[in-house]
């Protein structure tokens, strides 16, 4: 009986508390919210910016997959100088909506995402596909030319 006494007694005490803060609260008026956004003020040093990247676009080849079970996370960059340079070696014509991403699970299956630019990034539903790696490349014709290797999912 005596824990049950004391359980009751904590619970009272606690009630009384919360009732007690509660009403001492006092309720703000509604004109007070816009005048207080506007005594914000925001500084930034100029230091900061001075070393910001001017070319927001990477000059690397970027292939970049992320997965879970039905969807992969594509993000991809083909440089210019890697485009001109292929496209030069295979004599081809400029033509970026070849620009093709193959998928490859750890069967050997592949499945093909037409990219349509040289970068970009995408959603793709793989249902029950679950990618390992991918490979950016071109496909022209019946033939993919393969350009650079994406890093493994894990």
């Amino acid at each position: 009986m005596t824990p049950l006494l004391f359980i009751s007694i904590v619970t009272l005490v606690l009630v009384i508390l919360v009732y007690w803060i509660l009403a001492s609260l006092e309720k703000r008026p509604v004109n007070d919210e816009p005048e207080s956004s506007n005594n914000m003020q925001f500084e930034t040093a100029q230091e900061l910016f001075k070393f910001l990247d001017p070319q927001q676009i990477p000059e690397q080849d970027v292939l970049r997959l992320q997965a879970d079970k039905e969807h992969v996370q594509l993000y991809w960059h083909i440089s210019s100088d890697t485009w001109d340079s292929t496209m030069e070696k295979f004599g081809l014509k400029a033509e970026q909506e070849n620009v093709v991403i193959r998928l490859y699970d750890s069967n050997l299956r592949i499945m093909d995402i037409p990219a349509q630019d040289i970068q970009g990034g995408q959603k793709v539903k793989t249902e029950n596909f679950q990618a390992s790696y991918g490979v950016l490349g071109i496909k022209v014709k019946e033939d993919f030319i393969p350009l650079f290797l994406s890093r493994s999912l894990e």
